[in-house]
């Protein structure tokens, strides 16, 4: 976690995330960066750092849609979850 709280201290960072699945990628980080310059110094700072043993990238080359529908489902979940919680 370490690793992770540091890279949220760099001004390109949007977010970073803990993950499992098929690569078993332990942190994804999702960045903005102005050039392929900077993208090129910012990874090769990442893989200096201590606790990385692998840097994958990838860059979103167009969005094909969004959807901001959330299921019927989920969201009465979370409601009766809220329910149960006291406020402070």
């Amino acid at each position: 976690m370490s690793l992770g709280k540091e890279l949220l201290k760099r001004e390109e960072v949007a977010y970073v995330a803990r993950t499992i699945g098929q690569f078993n990628i332990d942190l994804k980080v999702e960045v903005f960066v102005r050039s392929n310059d900077d993208l090129i110094n910012l990874i090769e700072e990442v893989k200096a750092m201590d606790g990385v043993k692998e840097l994958i990238w990838s860059e979103i080359i167009e969005v094909v849609g969004r959807t901001n529908h959330i299921p019927a489902q989920v969201l009465e979940a979370l409601k009766a979850k809220a329910a149960v919680k006291p406020l402070r």
